[in-house]
């Protein structure tokens, strides 16, 4: 069947579910019941940085609160450790290598249309769907508004109480207005370099240690924070943590007040990390260390997710479309790659289907990559020209990615994961061929200059 002939039938689907929800309705116009959704983004937030988490500071007391009356899964890992790959897999619930948004260039990536989005998937089923994005890769130029009814393009790197006032503006206008049930997508910069945390955010975390940054690190001008302090850039990472988390507090509040808490399904989680230096590494998209890879993922919603659980089993990013859409009553699309986390969630199953196989795509900053991850070891081949592998970790021995052991494997082992991990990538280009734009969109010198200011255009090849 040809795909766009897929979309057409998957649609219809849409619809008709929608017509269904519909009939929730009263009959004198009041209100969709069905639960409304607030998807909040944390740019960066790595999750060992949280006190839910482990952390010893209190970085984001909400997420803690959330967990509480709701549920936190442990050990959650991102598709790429770069925004426009990571956000397009998510969006989708497909892996890099499928939907293509794989350059950080801008010009060499337009998400394509034949691909379902999160917001299409309920818009078609009769939600109004609202975006606020902050980040130069989440655009309409490029894509990832598809399904959007209004979407929101902030100032590059607009604060986080710029962001949370326009986007309570937009729920109250919704609520003012609109009897469809609403979904809300919020993405905050905070905690993404430069690390500027309004003053009192910032005294929350200042340290008297002193850990030199390594000698011979260059600092590049977009984190120059006019120190070279490991501990000076770990406190203003945890004041931006801080500061993001009071804004997401007050988006909540307006929830409560609008008696509206109940009955929306609050998603937060992150596109990605961030390396502060550990093994002398800074910034994202250039490894897969847990630093980078690891990121947070809670839901509340009271009506259908147990409070106070937190799950243990690895899972993916592009889980969290499908079991979003699955607590919401609605189909997820053909093409996902994901799967529901429900009965995770409702006690019914202890892993995925797919188990502990984490997966994760990079081809920035060095060549293309792919990454498996389970429980037991976490192994990196390259995929350009004769495959090699790079890295391999003995998790459970070696938690902190002290000691790579890829020369140490013998032949059989090593031979076989680069087969694994080949095919696998193999075959998701194969599923995605005839489904990624073949468009390029313009590289304008104000988008050059937001890619350099996020750390994303330098000297490295």
């Amino acid at each position: 069947m040809e795909p766009a002939n897929t979309r057409r039938i998957f649609l219809l689907t849409i619809a008709l579910a929608s017509l269904v929800g519909l009939s929730s309705c009263g009959e004198n116009g009041d209100r969709d019941e069905r639960p409304n959704l607030l998807l909040v983004v944390v740019d960066t937030l790595r999750a060992d940085h949280l006190e839910s988490y482990g952390y010893g500071r209190q970085t984001m007391p909400l997420l803690s609160g959330l967990a509480r009356e709701g549920a936190l899964f442990r050990n959650a890992f991102c598709q790429a450790t770069w925004t426009g790959a990571s956000m397009s897999s998510l969006f989708t619930s497909t892996y890099p290598s499928t939907h293509g948004f794989q350059q950080n260039t801008l010009t060499d990536n337009v998400l394509g249309a034949s691909f379902v989005t999160l917001a299409e998937s309920l818009a078609e089923a009769g939600y109004e769907t609202i975006g606020h994005s902050t980040n130069v890769y989440i655009s309409k130029v490029l894509g990832l508004a598809q399904g959007f009814s209004s979407f929101v393009e902030h100032e590059h790197l607009a604060d986080a109480d710029e962001v949370t006032a326009a986007a309570i503006a937009s729920l109250d206008g919704w609520h003012e207005t609109s009897k469809a049930p609403l979904f809300l997508y919020v993405h905050y910069m905070e905690p993404h370099c430069p690390y500027s945390p309004p003053p009192a955010h910032l005294a929350l975390f200042r340290s008297n240690e002193i850990r030199p940054l390594p000698a011979d690190f260059r600092v590049p001008p977009h984190i120059d924070i006019g120190s070279r302090d490991i501990s000076d850039y770990e406190s203003a990472y945890d004041g931006e943590i801080h500061f993001a988390g009071s804004e997401i507090e007050k988006l909540l509040a307006r929830l409560q007040e609008l008696e509206l808490a109940r009955d929306t399904l609050v998603v937060i989680t992150a596109d990605h990390g961030e390396e502060l230096f550990e093994r002398g590494e800074f910034g994202h998209g250039r490894t897969f260390h847990e630093e980078v890879l690891r990121v947070p993922l809670v839901l509340r919603l009271p009506s259908r997710i147990p409070a106070g659980i937190a799950l243990e089993a690895p899972v993916e990013l592009v889980d969290v479309v499908p079991t979003i859409l699955d607590l919401l009553g609605v189909p997820a699309p053909a093409l996902a790659e994901g799967e529901s986390l429900r009965p995770l969630l409702e006690g019914t199953a202890k892993e995925r289907r797919k188990g502990d196989a984490v997966y994760s795509e990079l081809h920035i900053k060095g060549p293309p990559r792919v990454m498996l991850r389970t429980r037991g070891y976490k192994a990196v081949c390259t995929t350009s020209g004769e495959p090699e592998m790079t890295e391999y970790f003995d998790l459970p021995g070696d938690p902190g990615e002290t000691r790579n052991r890829a020369a140490e494997l013998d032949d059989e082992t090593r031979e076989g994961l680069i087969d694994r991990l080949v095919l696998w990538r193999r075959s998701m280009i194969e599923k995605g061929e005839t489904l990624r734009s073949q468009e390029q969109a313009p590289l304008s010198e104000e988008n050059l200059r937001r890619l350099r200011d996020l750390g994303y255009v330098d000297e490295e090849k």
